[in-house]
């Protein structure tokens, strides 16, 4: 049996291997591949807002924690206390306090000693005029 250097090929292999066939499926996958790349990027910025938000969080939370801490403080009767000291100048009792009054700044302004212009006869005049 003598075997055929070129074997016959079908319409199919003919259809599949045509030009137009292969720039037609790499256009497909030129196409294809750009949205896969659009969604890695979308992803990518994705992620990286995941974890900014999640730093934004963890600062908010903190802040909560050290505010609740405050608020706590300032509610027992040792942070009253020490409100009632600052705002109002008092002591208790068997305590001294000191009360530095305060130095008032004198303001020093400077008299012009130029003597003002005279106005000109025709502002007099209108000024006898109109009342001015």
């Amino acid at each position: 049996m003598k075997l055929s250097p070129s074997l016959p090929s079908s319409a199919w292999s003919r259809f599949i291997h045509a030009p137009i066939t292969l720039g037609v499926f790499l256009l497909i996958t030129c196409y294809t591949s750009t949205i896969v790349y659009a969604q890695w990027k979308k992803e990518r910025e994705w992620n990286a807002r995941v974890i900014l938000r999640e730093v934004d969080v963890r600062a908010a939370r903190e802040r909560h924690d050290a505010l609740k801490a405050r608020v706590a403080y300032a509610e027992s009767e040792v942070g009253k206390d020490e409100y009632v000291r600052q705002s109002f100048d008092v002591a208790q009792r068997g305590e001294a306090l000191i009360i530095l009054p305060e130095t008032k700044k004198e303001i020093r302004t400077e008299i012009a000693t130029e003597p003002v212009p005279a106005l000109p006869w025709w502002r007099e005049f209108m000024a006898k005029i109109f009342n001015l």
